[in-house]
């Protein structure tokens, strides 16, 4: 009964329930402190590296890792405020020069904690009791501009007879930015372009003409076209750390091919020691030629085109016995049309004449005839007598006789010389249209002797 009175005398008491709550405070105080103060860890993963300290003019290439994984391990009241949005993963690069690289990565923590806090954490580079490697290995380069060509490929197709020249471009280069180290392996630009459409000989136009712009951005319209950067191996290569924009004037000369007869224009042979047109013909071979130029060019040129030969026919003395004519073959350089082409073919024609109906004979010349002394000279022919060859129709070869035959020496703006020589042309009386000489001529020795003054 008694401790009964006494149990309820404390727990009526206002001091008992004050010393109970002190005591109750007292133990979570101590509890919550616990807690705060216990060492706990927390994992971070992914966490993408930083290069801090990267001047403008350089460029960060292919770090290796990208990201990295990491433990962060302290007293909970201070891991539990971190998150992977407070951290950063830093590689200091400042001052280094452009080549490859392997520098360690640090952890960068919140400047909402103090340095006492910062000091109370722990970063590992292990989660799980698995060590992460916190090597970074990265290269840097130079950022650079470079100018290149731009090189255009037609896809469309062409008809049997049309072709396409050189491919331009306005600008013929365009500029490209970006690593040093990624710029050296562009050799040029591509663009390919006309794909499914075709060119035949409807197509009137002499060029083919179109504009692009072009973007890494990709802001512009390149619809029609295929753009790619190239190797010096051909080779695409494309890389979306360089930047580049143009705008381009496309031209594509378009030329059609036509076939073209070749014929002899002979008014440049003279007809000779009884060759005529009437005996005398000429063959070539190739007989046409293909040339190429545009439509336009190609409409106003007429399709026959002429070679001339320059030939006197006194020196044609090849003979043939079997077929019974006088020959020589000859090649001759055809002249193209301005502003046509022949695509690489040769421009040789091979001209072959054909001289029939006329034989040879052997004469000795014993006449000679000086003209056109100079003024104050008589002259003296000392050769007594040169052999000639003549060439004509039989039936007057044969009635000729050596005296009808002279050997003129025409001295016309020749001046006085000891014993000079000098080649005479041969005349045969009223034939000079029917027969000549062929072949060379034998010279002649005239002395000049100075006339007397009377």
């Amino acid at each position: 009964m008694k401790s009964k009175q006494f149990f309820n005398k404390i727990t009526n008491s206002n001091a008992f329930w004050m010393v109970l709550s002190v005591l109750i405070s007292l133990v979570m105080w101590i509890y919550l402190e616990s807690r705060e103060i216990k060492p706990t860890e927390k994992v971070f993963e992914g966490i993408k590296i930083e290069f801090r300290g990267l001047s403008d003019d350089m460029y960060v290439l292919e770090p290796s890792p990208a990201a990295i994984d990491f433990t962060i391990s302290g007293p909970s009241r201070l891991v539990s405020q971190l998150s992977a949005e407070d951290l950063a993963a830093c590689v200091d690069v400042s001052g280094l020069s452009a080549q490859s690289y392997s520098r360690k990565c640090s952890i960068v923590l919140p400047d909402t904690l103090t340095e006492e806090e910062k000091a109370e954490l722990h970063v590992s580079f292990t989660v799980n009791n698995i060590f992460t490697e916190n090597n970074v290995s990265f290269r840097l380069s130079n950022r650079k501009t470079v100018q290149v060509d731009v090189i255009g490929t037609f896809e469309g197709s062409l008809s049997d007879n049309c072709h396409i020249g050189t491919i331009s471009f306005e600008p013929k280069q365009i500029s490209l930015t970006g690593p040093e180290y990624y710029l050296n392996n562009v050799a040029y630009v591509s663009l390919l372009f006309g794909e499914g459409e075709q060119i035949d000989r409807n197509f009137s136009e002499a060029f083919y003409k179109d504009t692009v712009a072009i973007s890494s951005e990709g802001t512009f319209d390149i619809s029609g076209f295929q753009f790619s950067m190239k190797t010096r191996d051909d080779e695409d290569y494309n890389n979306n750390s360089i930047t580049y924009s143009a705008e381009l004037a496309l031209t594509m000369p378009v030329y059609r091919t036509e076939k073209f007869s070749i014929r002899v224009d002979d008014s440049g042979i003279k007809y000779t020691a009884g060759a005529t047109t009437e005996n005398t013909t000429c063959t070539i071979s190739p007989t046409e030629i293909e040339l190429s130029g545009i439509p336009s060019e190609l409409n106003d040129v007429e399709r026959i085109l002429y070679v001339t030969p320059k030939i006197d026919t006194r020196t044609i003395v090849d003979y043939d016995d079997g077929e019974g004519y006088f020959y020589t073959k000859r090649t001759l350089k055809l002249s193209i049309p301005e502003g046509l082409s022949t695509r690489g073919e040769s421009t040789d024609v091979s001209l072959t004449i054909h001289i029939k109906d006329l034989i040879t004979r052997d004469f000795n010349v014993t006449q000679f005839s000086v003209l056109n002394p100079p003024d104050g000279y008589s002259t003296k022919v000392l050769t007594t007598s040169i052999k000639v060859t003549l060439r004509g129709p039989a039936e007057i070869l044969n009635s000729i006789n050596p005296n009808q035959i002279v050997a003129e020496i025409d001295l016309n703006g020749k001046e006085p010389g000891s014993n000079p020589i000098y080649t005479p042309e041969i005349k045969v009386d009223g034939y000079d249209d029917k027969v000549g000489m062929i072949g060379k001529t034998e010279p002649v020795s005239i002395v000049f002797e100075a006339e007397e003054e009377e």
